[in-house]
């Protein structure tokens, strides 16, 4: 959702909202300066390589995640993981999470049952 890939370049008007409901903005607006994704994905869109990466810019002098915390990035850790992630469906207008271990979906894929 993050890539045009029809014209083949990042979606440029882009921000971020964190924990937005119903209109309200608790730490307002944060734009996205740059969208990354695998060269390979941009070309192909093999949903193995469907992954994005945001970068916002500062908002009054802070980066986001002084403002919200921030996660590590694990790289290798196998399929077998305790995990919560959030996700905001179609059908809703508000998030939902879900907590609980991975498993293997594929060589290259993890599926959590939520």
């Amino acid at each position: 959702c993050a890539f045009d890939a029809d014209s083949g370049q990042p979606v440029n008007d882009l921000v971020f909202a964190p924990g937005y409901r119903n209109g309200d903005e608790p730490t307002g607006l944060w734009k996205v300066s740059k969208v990354v994704v695998d060269d390979r994905w941009a070309k192909s869109q093999d949903e193995d390589l469907d992954v994005a990466f945001l970068v916002v810019d500062q908002k009054d002098g802070k980066d986001i995640q002084d403002v919200l915390g921030g996660n590590n990035l694990g790289m290798n850790r196998g399929f077998d993981n305790k995990v919560k992630i959030t996700g905001y469906p179609t059908s809703r207008d508000t998030p939902i999470s879900c907590q609980n271990r991975t498993t293997k979906f594929s060589d290259t894929q993890l599926r959590i049952q939520c």
